[in-house]
């Protein structure tokens, strides 16, 4: 009975349908009129379309036009109202097709009906999820803003911390690195840049004389303590100069200059870095002297070694500047004839002899006599007969290479000359006599000993009157060097900022410029070009046409200047001005602020004649010097195009006039 119920419930609706239908057969079969009862056969076939679908309307129409066939062929009198019996199956052949066609059509509305009830059951689903989904998200987005600043604090907090981990990490894996190698070197090791190679190089070798004695008796900890610091006094100058520091000998050190960046002037790196040590060493309370050799020449430089590997030089070059540094007598520097031919323009050296070791006398009187001849050589380049005296002293002294370099500009002024042509010879004799034998070399060389840089204010183009009345002032000036010379020298200028300062002092004090004006017009003369440092090496010496981005690297040296004076306590604020508007015109234009509306200040204008004048009439890497007179024509060009300030610069022309030609 519960299965028949429960039957029943699960299939109500075909059971309905079933009993209606039966109920309309019962009826039919009791009613004396068929046909008029046709149409009551309908009623369970929309039913069942309705409720039971298609498939089932259309086997129930199909049913009850059997049965009502079988009514009809087994007793056709209550359908004889109809004329003929032909008739009669052609009127069930229309209701029955009518009934099908009923069934069918509401049982595929039904099953139409279905099944977008069916799809809205599904998006109501859906859209129920939806619902939840976007309740859930709502509320937790109203927890995540009322916690948004706690966790935005937190999160700036963790990440903090990881930075400073990181940071302090990268420091100590620097730190490590630096210690055991030249960071220039690791980063191209880092970058794939560093090659085993043959180039030309100087290598300086270090030693210290009598450090071994020293040390005897002395506790480890104090010798250690006192090496260190006298090695951190000479890092400075290694760094300044961009020395490669190879290796440490105990109290001694050998250095490449030229690797692994290949500074063109890397010659006169090496020597300007071996000349500021050993003037440091002299100034110093260090109780020992130092010894320096320099050489120049090709060299296999590259990374060796097998787990620990380091990078080195090998080859003659090195060894040779070890020779040299053992042949020196303590606080001196020698250097070979290449280093020589390098950097003879800025220094003053004098050929070394073997029994100069022992020698402790110097002939003074001489060198003083030498020095003077040299410092009117340079104001009279074509007087020849000074140039024959200063040959035969520099012979009388002992120095023939040089001697023989006086003698040869003497006949090349004139040919026929018969005292430069046998002093000539005799120098070259002499010379022969002088080369000095080394292990390892199957020919001697000539080697030098250096007495220190040349009077960067002596020049052709300068006038002796100016040298010798602010000379002191720019040399007394307390500028470091090393803010100065290391770019000058990467660039082949050495000496640019001391005549430039020398002749906008000269100009400064000619236009009654007031003290303190003139005072950092000094500091800024020095230190106009320290911002070259960050100008690639290359472009600072290319010979060819600069390409747009050379010439904006070149246009941003002033501001960078500028913030190196800063990071040196440098704040005055007309020094700074000057340094920064050097390059600027008078009409705004130029750089590093081109179309500025700020006026240039007077120094600053007069900084920038200096500049160029200096320029124009000293060698650069891309041409030779200019005489005085055809740097002024040029610099008319420059006024005219409004460069200049034109009432500045016809004063500083009457002051170079009138002093290179007084008589005038």
């Amino acid at each position: 009975m519960n299965s028949m119920k429960e039957y029943l419930l699960k299939n109500f609706e075909q059971a309905f349908v079933l009993l209606v239908l039966l109920s309309v057969v019962g009826i039919y079969y009791l009613a004396p009129f068929k046909l008029a009862f046709l149409n009551f056969f309908f009623i369970p076939i929309l039913m069942a379309g309705y409720y039971l679908g298609l498939r089932y309307a259309v086997l129930g129409a199909f049913l009850c036009i059997v049965m009502v066939c079988a009514y009809a062929a087994y007793d056709s009198t209550p359908f004889m109202y109809v004329p003929e019996k032909e008739h009669i199956y052609l009127q069930l052949s229309l209701w029955g097709g009518f009934l099908i066609l009923s069934g069918a059509l509401v049982g595929k509305l039904y099953e139409n009906l279905d099944i977008r009830i069916k799809a809205s059951e599904v998006l109501n689903l859906a859209y129920q999820q939806s619902q939840t989904e976007l309740e859930t998200a709502n509320t937790e987005l109203k927890h995540y803003t009322e916690n948004l600043e706690s966790m935005v604090e937190e999160k700036t907090r963790n990440l903090s911390e990881s930075k400073q981990i990181v940071e302090q990490l990268k420091a100590r894996v620097e730190e490590v690195l630096h210690t055991s190698m030249d960071p220039v070197v690791a980063q191209m090791l880092i970058e794939k840049r560093l090659r085993n190679e043959k180039k030309h190089i100087a290598v300086l070798v270090s030693d210290l004389h009598h450090f071994t004695p020293y040390v005897e008796g002395k506790q480890p900890e104090s010798v250690i303590q006192e090496l260190n610091r006298y090695l951190k006094d000479m890092s400075g100058f290694m760094d300044s100069y961009s020395a490669h520091l190879d290796k440490y000998t105990g109290d001694g050190y050998m250095l490449e200059f030229g690797m692994p960046i290949d500074y063109k002037y890397h010659s006169l790196q090496a020597v300007v870095c071996g000349i500021r040590m050993m003037e440091f060493m002299r100034s110093s309370a260090y109780p020992w002297k130092m010894r320096l050799g320099i050489t120049s020449g090709d060299a296999v430089v590259g990374m060796i070694g097998g787990r620990r590997k380091t990078y080195t030089v090998m080859g003659n070059c090195a060894n040779t500047a070890s020779r040299l540094e053992s042949l020196c007598t303590p606080g001196s520097l020698l250097i070979d004839e290449e280093t020589y031919k390098r950097t003879s323009t800025f220094i003053e050296a004098k050929v070394f002899h073997i029994d100069d070791v022992n020698r402790k006398d110097r002939d003074n009187d001489i060198e003083s006599v030498i020095h003077s001849l040299m410092q009117q050589s340079t104001r009279k380049p074509e007087d020849i007969d000074l140039l024959v005296l200063l040959g035969n002293k520099l012979m009388q002294y002992g120095d023939s290479d040089q001697a023989k370099s006086y003698f040869l500009k003497a006949m090349r002024l004139h040919p026929e000359l018969k005292e430069a042509k046998i002093g000539f010879a005799e120098a070259s004799m002499q010379t022969k006599n002088d080369l000095i034998q080394l292990k390892g070399r199957t020919s001697g060389f000539i080697l030098y000993e250096v007495i220190g840089l040349r009077d960067f204010l002596v020049s052709s183009a300068i006038p002796e009157e100016i040298r010798h009345k602010f000379g002191r002032i720019i040399q007394q000036s307390n500028i470091p060097s090393e803010l100065v010379w290391p770019a000058e020298i990467i660039s082949g200028q050495l000496g640019h900022a001391a005549r430039t300062t020398l002749l906008a002092y000269a100009l400064a004090d000619r236009m009654n410029i007031g003290a303190s004006d003139r005072q950092a017009l000094v500091t800024a003369g020095f230190l106009h070009n320290c911002g070259h440092q960050i100008v690639s090496h290359s472009v600072l010496t290319k010979a060819t046409a600069l390409t747009r981005e050379d010439i904006l690297a070149i246009q941003r040296h002033p501001e960078e200047s500028v913030r190196i004076m800063l990071r040196h306590g440098y704040d005055d604020r007309a020094t700074l001005e000057c340094v920064l508007h050097h390059h600027q015109t008078p009409t705004n234009n130029g750089y590093p602020s081109r179309k500025s509306n700020k006026p240039i200040s007077k120094i600053a204008r007069i900084l920038s004649i200096a500049e160029v004048y200096e320029a124009l009439t000293e060698n650069r890497p891309w041409r030779d010097r200019w005489n005085p007179e055809s740097a002024l024509e040029e610099m008319h060009i420059d006024v005219a195009n409004g460069r200049f300030d034109g009432e500045i610069f016809e004063a500083f022309e009457k002051m170079i006039i009138s002093g290179l030609n007084p008589t005038s």
